[in-house]
């Protein structure tokens, strides 16, 4: 008696050429080594066919030659700066930014900060709501709602957060040390816009606001801060 190929178990009634037990193991064995050849056939026919792993591309910016894998050969760019650095020569690529980033605002989708809300008044980030907060304590009677629309002014044009008694314009801003830090050296352009922005909203009316986390205080953006986080559990 001999063993089975497949099972090895001790053969007790010879099937076929007796090199296995039964049909099903018989089977068994023809289907692994039509397997394996039918995967060798693949193997080879994709290798063939394959392209290369890597292929050469030139940065339509700075036009250096750099190499991409297939699977990101549609990269226009070398890096993230040349495509920054591209999109920001590029007055119209500018201005379609720009809208876009307006009309997403003006639909609420900001995209950043933590959502919440104070007195059913809409807050994109907790400073907006330390705001609300610190200015109902002073003028409880006020009526604050977001700001309906846009301010376009030597050729700045953005979006005011709040109106008070339909008069006082709001902005609300986290002071440039912090920002500048978490946004990066790359960003610092955006701290001369919001000087910009400020010196508009003066002119405006001098007694629009403009408010930041140094003007209610630390402690009491923190106590904003835990309130909000303990509202969202």
């Amino acid at each position: 008696m001999g063993t089975c190929e497949i099972c090895q178990i001790t053969i007790e009634k010879k099937y076929g050429t007796g090199r296995f037990c039964s049909k099903k193991c018989s089977c068994t064995y023809s289907s692994r080594i039509n397997r394996l050849e039918r995967n060798k056939k693949i193997k080879e026919s994709l290798s063939s066919s394959r392209p290369h792993r890597f292929i050469e591309k030139t940065c339509p910016h700075c036009e250096m030659t750099f190499q991409k894998s297939w699977g990101r050969r549609n990269q226009k760019f070398c890096s993230k700066q040349c495509s920054a650095q591209s999109s920001g020569a590029n007055p119209e690529t500018q201005q379609k930014i720009r809208e876009a980033r307006i009309k997403s605002i003006e639909e609420g989708n900001i995209g950043f900060g933590i959502k919440c809300s104070f007195d059913g008044i809409r807050c994109d980030s907790v400073l907006e709501y330390a705001f609300i907060k610190w200015y109902k304590e002073k003028h409880p009677n006020s009526k604050i709602v977001r700001y309906p629309g846009k301010i376009d002014s030597h050729g700045i044009v953005f979006i005011p957060d709040f109106l008070i008694d339909d008069k006082i314009i709001v902005e609300v801003k986290y002071r440039k040390e912090a920002v500048s830090y978490q946004l990066g050296s790359k960003w610092s352009g955006y701290i001369e816009l919001q000087k910009i922005k400020k010196e508009i909203l003066f002119s405006l009316n001098p007694e629009n606001i403009w408010f930041t986390d140094e003007t209610c205080g630390q402690k009491f953006y923190r106590d904003c801060l835990n309130e909000v986080k303990s509202q969202q559990r």
